[in-house]
């Protein structure tokens, strides 16, 4: 399943996502992870259904959101370890342009637009002066892009031309001595 969001009135979360096809089920299950509250189950709802509003989403920290379907009878491998009783969608992130807040001295994070066609703005706040390194992964995990700054304060924004890395999606991880954010990137 491919799950998207987008912002709504007020401030609400839309969840989107395909329809599962696979093993019959009745109920798609809505979770949300917060950094102020971790996992929590928000909804279940009719599997002829595929969107969701989050009408109080998190004012504040990062959140990202998981929909769910749960074989009604149990299935067990014989040749691999566990069970196979349930199946997810991707995980999304806050917005349409990443992770809005994040922990320690990084804040108001965003990467647009998002997707693009290899050409995006980074953008964040650093508070006090700190080491900075942005490190971009494929969906391998092989690292494909890499950027340190040293001693960084204030308001972080530079075009990155990462075009010639082809179509996909990317992991984008931004490391600092305070904390670790991670969000993704489309280039089309």
């Amino acid at each position: 399943m491919h799950l998207t969001q987008n912002v709504g009135l007020n401030n609400t979360v839309n969840l989107i996502w395909d329809h599962y096809e696979g093993f019959d089920f009745s109920t798609y299950e809505i979770y949300r992870y917060s950094s102020a509250s971790g996992w929590e189950k928000l909804d279940g709802i009719a599997s002829n259904l595929t969107s969701y509003t989050d009408l109080t989403p998190p004012s504040s920290g990062f959140y990202y959101y998981v929909v769910k379907v749960v074989r009604p009878s149990s299935c067990t491998s014989t040749r691999k370890v566990g069970t196979h009783n349930s199946s997810r969608s991707n995980r999304t992130t806050d917005q349409t342009t990443g992770i809005k807040s994040v922990a320690g001295n990084m804040s108001n994070l965003g990467i647009y637009p998002n997707p693009s066609n290899g050409v995006f703005t980074l953008t964040f706040d650093m508070k006090k002066k700190e080491d900075v390194a942005i490190r971009m992964f494929d969906i391998t995990g092989r690292l494909v892009h890499s950027i340190q700054y040293k001693n960084y304060s204030g308001t972080f924004r530079k075009n990155l031309d990462l075009s010639e890395l082809g179509s996909g999606l990317y992991l984008f991880q931004i490391v600092s001595e305070t904390g670790i954010v991670y969000t993704q990137i489309v280039i089309e």
